[in-house]
């Protein structure tokens, strides 16, 4: 005989050493006869969300992760008063978002989405107040999250600084992609080292 057992709901699912901050952001509540529970936590490597729908895991989300993922950009940003794009937050956040409803529908027969809107209105006000209970009362997890965040913002601006870059021509000027171009001119594409290649005619040219 065996007994399985979780005593503190998902958030013994989470993995305790790969956390950046001390504290997990769990809140368990029910909205309009939806029970919503989040366990979530920001990680340097290996995070994920994964949405579950009355026990089922839905790959593709649906009503319920749209309204997560709003409400958790907006009331990210106000907590901590930031300007991080949704992609940003989510990127290091692992965890899990789960919702119960009295009957589910389902967007689709492989079961991967759940259609329901109320799930969706309850899941969006009960991740507002858990970001801002978790915030107000965890001050020093904010910094380091934010910290986080901040140092992946300025490398995603880097590397689209080195984008731009590179079609920078020596004038300084930056080249516009082509358009109507002749077929036999072509933007050059890729990284790194370009060959321009002159030939007498289409035959000559068509092997290259």
């Amino acid at each position: 005989k065996k007994t399985i057992l979780s005593k503190n709901g998902l958030v013994d699912a989470l993995k305790e050493n790969k956390a950046i901050h001390k504290n997990v952001l769990h809140k368990v509540t029910e909205i309009d006869g939806v029970r919503v529970e989040l366990a979530l936590q920001w990680c340097k490597t290996g995070s994920e969300i994964k949405p579950y729908a009355n026990s089922l895991f839905v790959p593709d989300g649906g009503q319920f992760y749209t309204g997560f993922k709003t409400s958790l950009t907006k009331a990210f940003n106000t907590a901590l008063d930031t300007d991080f794009s949704g992609e940003i937050i989510r990127k290091y956040l692992d965890g899990y978002v789960s919702v119960t409803v009295g009957i589910p529908q389902f967007s689709n027969q492989a079961k991967t989405a759940l259609a329901n809107p109320e799930a969706r209105t309850a899941c969006a006000k009960a991740t507002t107040d858990a970001i801002k209970e978790f915030f107000a009362k965890n001050k020093k997890d904010g910094e380091q999250i934010k910290e986080l965040l901040e140092k992946e913002q300025k490398a995603e601006k880097a590397a689209q600084r080195a984008r731009e870059a590179e079609k920078t021509i020596v004038t300084g000027k930056k080249v516009k992609m082509l358009t109507n171009l002749p077929p036999k001119l072509a933007d050059a594409t890729g990284k790194g080292y370009r060959e321009l290649f002159l030939t007498e005619g289409n035959s000559a040219s068509g092997t290259l």
